[in-house]
């Protein structure tokens, strides 16, 4: 009969698989365990991939008692890995190891990220930025702005257009056709 005190307890990751499998080895007490799994969200529709981390400390759900049958649900804040400093009520915060922080606060339904490197965007079909233009309707660029390729705008290339009956030097070309 297994015994109902190792149901649920807390350790220690001392090992993780090597070959990228979401298994990993904790200390409980004295015992490290075998090879179990490391709970992450995934299913037919999304996979999420956290990566565990060495040190962390983990909650290990045992349903028969045993720590080598069980299965990890998760790491725990505690005093050496605290909340993000921004943790609030209505703000969703993922913080990276390397400073990089991704917010969302449903109060003032602001995304913020902070990446402390680049952010390379791939999307095949295209994509789109769209500004209410009724709340603020600004989409704002602070920095340079390389593109390669054709700018349009709702009066055509700007890119490839070309103006006649100007004036070269300070004068003003006119209106847009």
């Amino acid at each position: 009969m297994p015994s109902t005190d190792n149901l649920i307890q807390l350790g220690t990751i001392v090992n993780i698989d090597p070959d990228g499998k979401a298994l990993v080895r904790v200390q409980i007490f004295e015992r490290v365990t075998d090879w179990i799994p490391y709970k992450m969200v995934s299913n037919s529709h999304i996979r999420v991939w956290i990566p565990p981390k060495v040190g962390e400390q983990v909650i290990v759900l045992s349903p028969f008692g045993e720590g080598d049958s069980g299965i990890v649900l998760g790491s725990i804040f505690n005093k050496d890995l605290k909340e993000p400093t921004s943790a609030n009520d209505h703000t969703s915060i993922v913080e990276f190891s390397d400073g990089t922080i991704i917010t969302y606060d449903v109060t003032a339904k602001v995304l913020t990220i902070d990446a402390s490197g680049s952010i390379d965007i791939t999307a095949p079909s295209g994509i789109t930025v769209t500004a209410n233009t009724a709340i603020t309707g600004n989409v704002t660029i602070n920095g340079n702005l390389n593109v390669s390729g054709t700018i349009t705008d709702e009066k055509g290339s700007l890119s490839d257009h070309v103006h006649t009956g100007v004036t070269s030097g300070p004068s003003d070309t006119g209106v847009r056709p």
